[in-house]
């Protein structure tokens, strides 16, 4: 589960470029918490934004189970919530996109 939560986020990461100002500002805040939560690395969350992933660490998957719990994608049990996560990524990049984004993710960490 670890593993498709990582690859997952990595590859949404990349896809989701555009986002406004007040998605970015929420998710900073979000970041941040996460951050001071899970005690990890802030360097290493901000090479895991640039799709260098420290594979092994386990802060680090702490801080990524965090910040997709607090978004709302990932359930309390570790289970990616396909609706939400859809319903987010539609706002930055259109249904269809988001439809791309998610069926490409899902197949790389499965």
């Amino acid at each position: 589960m670890k593993t498709i939560a990582v690859v997952f986020a990595v590859c949404i990461v990349g896809a989701l470029g555009t986002l406004t100002e007040e998605h970015k500002a929420k998710l900073r805040e979000h970041r941040d918490k996460c951050i001071d939560d899970t005690k990890v690395d802030r360097t290493l969350v901000d090479k895991a934004h640039g799709g260098q992933w420290q594979e092994g660490d386990e802060k680090l998957q702490c801080f990524d189970a965090c910040l997709h719990k607090k978004l709302g994608m990932m359930a309390e049990d570790g289970k990616l919530n396909e609706e939400v996560s859809l319903a987010k990524m539609t706002l930055d990049v259109g249904a269809e996109k988001a439809r791309e984004i998610w069926d490409n993710c899902k197949d790389k960490s499965e």
